[in-house]
């Protein structure tokens, strides 16, 4: 009349369709409490065992403070109840069992975080580290705004936002990872009293990992501007904070939040000038940095100038600190590049406009006269190849078109043309094939036996050299592959099968019927004996090779052919220690042995191509003479050898 009392630890739950009864165990159902579940014995004659099994599920606080499973068993009776004044039923435990039940949980911390401001939005980094030894995934940081200033995350305090890291990578024990993103509820005044918060629940920890940053590090958006001007800049004052501008010419002033800041004319103009502000709340310090930069007029390394055609002008764009370029004028590949290297072909305006991420333009042009050098072009000259001839005072046979360079009036170039050209020599070509074996005699009376080329040269109508030549290929033959030793039954018919793509077959010897073109042919196992078929093909080249079919007529299927020893010694010795057919290539199958000794008792029986080691029943039989029974297959038709062997030790 005993029940089964399980508690479990909390965050620990019963799966109850997870309950599976073993030895002497009910069927169930189990009743679930809030502590665990409840299960009733069963009456056993004798007693005896019960067993069971179940799962359990975790939520995110398993393991952390309760660890311990307990069973207990315990029998319902009545007793006196002194608080009652009464009898009453009670429940007495019978046995107890206590259980530990071990939850690993990861170990995880906020390293660093680090923030920037970019067009009113705040950006964040948050690096996590796992500092235990057990590996896990991760998965949300949250950005709380800590109403009080305590420190801690109560209930009142107000979510700003959070990041979210897909689990579908592990973070092992020592390793970081970051996690970045916008937090829009972020905005300035609330730097100071922000906590980032690693859920336990949502991570798997056993507590809330809290940071909370002392400094903070915030880059505003750059700013530029088209000239030096006054500019305004700062953040948004608060009560109770203090502010310092770090040293620096033209700050109106430098404990203000907001100030106005006046260029110096001296300052590199298109170099962004860093400007920090230092925002502090007792402990808490807000570093912001501030680039501005201004630009200039833009101007062209070049001055308005006369060149010769041809000759190479560069074109550098200043300042070089712009972010976009385009440049019009003749000869311009790429107007974007600030730099431009033209080739001078006519006279030329060159205009080149810069702009500026904060909108800012400027231009600048210049123009370029070309003066046009004189050209003279002298008739073509033709030679020979090998023939070298004087064009311009120098020698040569090489074509193409020879300048010579002289200066005129202007002191510009000028240029004298020639064309040199090559009367293409006349050169004919034939191609013979052979097969590599023979000898091939061509039309320039040249033997070949490999491959190769002959060539003659003869004097063509123009009285330049012309060539013939013979081009001589010798083709292999036929690549066959060595065919494997064929075995056949007697009276079984041997196909023989040549391979694919020749153009002629010829099988010697010849079979019956003829057949002298034939790929497969068909040959009779009229004799038992080693036997040779030759197979000479021919190629679409006309080169021919020879394969060899070697096959081996067996005798007969028979039983009375095998060959079974009379006597073996199971000495351990390496050398006739089983009995058993003797291993042969013809096609009886062994499909069982038995062993009789001399009273006819059955003493070993196994199939297939098996073989007695000399024991009965596992002990070593004794010197005797034994009776054998072989069954032997051959194809459809079994067969029996039956003999005696002697055992000798």
């Amino acid at each position: 009349t005993d029940s089964v009392y399980v508690s479990l630890p909390q965050g620990v739950h019963i799966l109850p369709t997870s309950y599976l009864p073993g030895t002497n165990a009910p069927s169930g159902p189990l009743v679930i409490n809030m502590q665990g579940f409840q299960l009733p014995l069963p009456i056993l004659q004798g007693g005896g065992p019960v067993s069971f099994r179940f799962k359990v599920s975790y939520d995110g606080i398993a393991g952390c403070s309760d660890k311990l499973i307990q069973v207990q068993t315990r029998v319902r009776t009545e007793a006196f109840c002194a608080s009652l004044g009464a009898p009453c039923v009670v429940y007495v435990a019978t046995g107890e069992s206590v259980w530990n039940i071990n939850v690993e949980h990861p170990t995880l911390v906020i390293t660093s975080a680090d923030f920037s401001l970019s067009n009113g939005e705040t950006y964040g980094e948050v690096t996590i580290t796992n500092t235990g030894d057990i590996t896990t995934h991760w998965a949300e940081v949250y950005f709380y705004y800590d109403v009080n200033s305590n420190g801690a995350l109560d209930a009142g305090d107000v979510l700003l936002g959070s990041f979210v890291q897909n689990a579908s990578g592990l973070l092992l024990p020592g390793e970081s990872i970051t996690m970045e993103g916008a937090i829009p509820g972020l905005d300035s005044q609330l730097w100071c009293n922000v906590l980032i918060v690693l859920p336990a629940y949502d991570n798997c920890l056993c507590s809330d990992q809290i940071y909370q940053p002392e400094q903070w590090q915030i880059a505003h958006t750059e700013l530029k501007f088209c000239a030096l001007e006054q500019v305004q800049l700062g953040i948004p004052g608060q009560a109770g904070y203090t502010y310092q501008w770090q040293a620096n010419s033209g700050i109106s002033c430098p404990t203000c939040p907001t100030i106005t800041f006046t260029p110096d004319s001296s300052i590199n103009l298109n170099t962004p000038i860093e400007l920090v502000l230092t925002e502090k709340n007792g402990n808490c310090i807000v570093r912001h940095t501030f680039l501005l930069s201004f630009s200039t007029i833009a101007g062209i390394i070049a001055s308005d100038q006369i060149v010769c055609k041809g000759q190479s002008i560069t074109l550098s764009a200043i300042p070089t600190s712009g972010d976009a370029y385009i440049w019009t004028g003749s000869g311009i590949v790429d107007p974007s590049l600030a730099t431009q290297t033209i080739l001078a072909q006519s006279n030329s305006t060159y205009t080149v406009t810069i702009s500026f991420a904060n909108g800012c333009t400027a231009s600048k042009t210049i123009d370029i006269q070309v003066l046009t050098p004189d050209t003279t072009l002298l008739s073509e000259l033709i030679t020979c190849q090998g023939v070298p001839v004087n064009i311009l005072g120098n020698t040569t046979d090489t074509p193409g078109t020879y300048q010579l360079l002289l200066s005129n009036s202007q002191g510009c170039d000028s240029l004298v043309f020639q064309s040199l050209a090559l009367s293409p020599p006349v050169q004919t070509v034939e191609n013979f094939t052979f097969c590599l074996g023979d000898t091939l005699k061509n039309v320039l009376d040249t033997f070949f036996t490999t491959s190769g080329q002959v060539c003659r040269t003869f004097q063509g109508l123009n009285g330049c050299d012309s060539m013939h030549c013979a081009i001589i290929t010798a083709i292999e033959p036929p690549d066959l592959p060595v065919q494997d030793t064929l075995y056949v039954d007697y009276g079984q018919i041997i196909t023989l099968t040549g391979p694919s793509g020749f153009e002629s077959y010829w099988w010697i010897p010849a079979p019956v019927p003829p057949c002298e073109d034939c790929q497969e042919v068909d040959y009779p196992a009229d004799s038992v004996a080693y036997q040779e078929f030759r197979l000479q093909v021919t190629d679409a080249n006309g080169c021919s090779g020879e394969l060899v079919f070697r096959v081996l007529v067996l005798p007969p299927c028979s039983a009375d052919s095998l060959h079974i020893p009379n006597a073996f010694t199971p000495n351990g010795d390496g050398a006739n220690d089983v009995f058993r057919v003797v291993p042969h290539e013809g096609s009886e199958v062994v499909s069982s042995l038995e062993i009789y000794n001399r009273w006819g008792q059955k003493v070993y029986e196994n199939f297939g191509d098996s073989s007695w080691d000399g024991t009965i029943n596992g002990q070593p039989a004794s010197s005797d003479v034994y009776v054998y029974i072989i069954s032997v297959k051959c194809g459809e038709l079994v067969g029996k050898r039956v003999g005696d062997v002697t055992l000798l030790r």
